[in-house]
């Protein structure tokens, strides 16, 4: 079958771009393989931390398969396949000899920069340990020529702390996405812990700082090993960047945060989870963060997981702020169908006697909104669902009949 003009055009565009390089090429060919699967394994969630890496479907990983899937896909595209593993062992061997160099030249920089790219965006755990192996490196460099933290300019530290967070979000990757940390052999060493990276990136001289987006990223992977310790974990860090901040302003915590750290709270399951991320809330406002919906959400969903008694009423309160500043003029708090379902979802939990009036108030409002133009509140079944529930918990002598 002959490729199609808008085929013929991709590869015409990546020969453009990527000219003779043939790590370069075979990357760009494999993600054209790849695409539909690259949408749904984004290392970073959009609104999350904003553009680290590329996210495609690593290479390596393929390699990493069972061989019964490998004699599939070689089936079909055995000499893609060797050129794979060719361009994967290409660069390893420049990464070894790099890396047994006594000292680095300027052009073995900029050589080493790319590898470390190349590596950390596979996000497998080869190219992690690659990366960190590359961090090491030009640690040893910095501190072997005595090279001043002041003294380095102002692109080179940003860079370096760049080289960090390339290397760190491909490590919380493997942490959220756990099926491509099991695609590891034998010789490469187990997936560390949050605390292992946080006494990595420790170790490092002080020429590799991190800055709030390293440590938003390791509360986010946190989340994912640890839920029930998490919140602690998160509080704890926070505190820990604030004191940092006074030397190292990159550090000081921003929005992003102080929403990962809330929604650690809502992860955790605890009593006092929504107390603690209202409070968080609070001093949000205080520092002058910008308060958006996905602060608000993630607070009333703080209330509906805790458990607490009064949760209902006070996930409602939240809500009712929230409409009012919306109709105030800010234009980034638009309660949505997720703030309803969660502050739905916390009546449901509350046991109140009045959770099933509550609960279909709720879900009339949604849907009055949705049909006077807020397309954003549109009921789903989740809304009806947590409704239900909240009927069937209320312990109201009629909540059978509703």
């Amino acid at each position: 079958m002959k490729p199609t003009i808008a085929t013929l055009q991709k590869r015409r565009m990546l020969l453009r771009m990527n000219g003779s390089d043939p790590i370069r090429f075979l990357s760009s060919t494999y993600l054209l393989f790849h695409a539909h699967a690259q949408s749904r394994r984004r290392g970073l969630r959009e609104g999350s931390f904003g553009t680290i890496a590329m996210t495609a479907i690593p290479i390596s990983a393929e390699l990493h398969k069972p061989s019964s899937t490998i004699r599939v896909l070689s089936s079909t595209s055995t000499p893609l396949i060797k050129m794979m593993t060719d361009a994967i062992e290409m660069q390893r061997n420049k990464t070894q000899r790099l890396l047994g160099l006594e000292s680095l030249s300027p052009n073995d920089w900029d050589e080493i920069e790319s590898l470390l790219f190349w590596w950390a965006s596979q996000e497998t755990m080869e190219g992690l340990d690659w990366s960190w192996k590359i961090l090491d490196r030009l640690a040893i460099e910095c501190s072997s020529k005595n090279v001043k933290y002041n003294d380095m300019e102002s692109q080179l530290k940003g860079k370096m702390t760049a080289w960090l967070n390339l290397t760190v979000n491909s490590w919380r990757f493997l942490v959220l996405d756990p099926q491509s940390a099991e695609m590891t052999t034998s010789n490469e060493p187990a997936l560390m812990t949050t605390e292992n990276i946080l006494n990595k990136i420790d170790s490092f001289p002080p020429h590799i700082l991190p800055d709030a987006q390293t440590y938003s990223m390791i509360i986010d992977a946190k989340i994912m090993q640890d839920p029930s310790k998490a919140a602690q974990f998160a509080e704890q860090i926070l505190e820990q960047m604030h004191q940092e901040s006074r030397l190292n302003h990159r550090v000081e915590p921003d929005l992003v945060t102080y929403n990962s750290v809330i929604n650690a709270w809502s992860k955790s399951g605890l009593q006092n989870a929504g107390e603690k991320a209202e409070a968080l809330l609070q001093r949000m406002e205080e520092l002058g963060l910008k308060l958006g919906t996905i602060s608000f959400n993630s607070v009333i969903s703080a209330w509906a997981n805790s458990n607490d008694p009064t949760a209902g009423q006070r996930a409602e309160l939240l809500l009712r702020r929230m409409l009012e500043l919306s109709r105030q003029g800010n234009d980034d708090m638009h309660p949505n169908t997720i703030t309803y379902n969660s502050v739905i979802d916390a009546w449901a939990k509350s046991g109140d006697l009045s959770a099933g009036k509550k609960a279909e108030s709720l879900l009339s409002e949604m849907a009055e909104q949705y049909n006077t133009g807020n397309g954003d509140t549109k009921p789903d079944t989740l809304s009806y669902n947590s409704a239900i529930t909240a009927w069937a918990k209320s312990r109201d002598p009629n909540a059978g009949m509703r």
